[in-house]
């Protein structure tokens, strides 16, 4: 995962626990995340269990990276396939 600077930059790639939490189900409320992250598969799984509604996010090349935006003080969710790889 690409971390971030208080201007929201990436600064630097280095493994988070969000990382390991993507791929076994992250939880929305355990973390703000506003960064880039590589090594997506060009597919994810999003579900709202309390609402038991999900989706099925893919993209094709030359969408290889993945950008999630998941900020608590703003309730808001965005995920989005992104061509553009961070450089810090």
């Amino acid at each position: 995962m690409w971390e971030a600077d208080s201007s929201v930059l990436p600064v630097a790639l280095n493994s988070h626990a969000a990382v390991d939490a993507l791929g076994d189900g992250l939880v929305l409320d355990d973390f703000d995340l506003d960064n880039n992250f590589v090594g997506w598969r060009r597919e994810a799984r999003i579900d709202w269990p309390d609402r038991r509604q999900g989706l099925i996010l893919r993209a094709g090349a030359p969408l290889d990276f993945s950008w999630y935006s998941a900020l608590q003080i703003r309730a808001i969710f965005a995920p989005s396939p992104s061509a553009m790889r961070p450089t810090g």
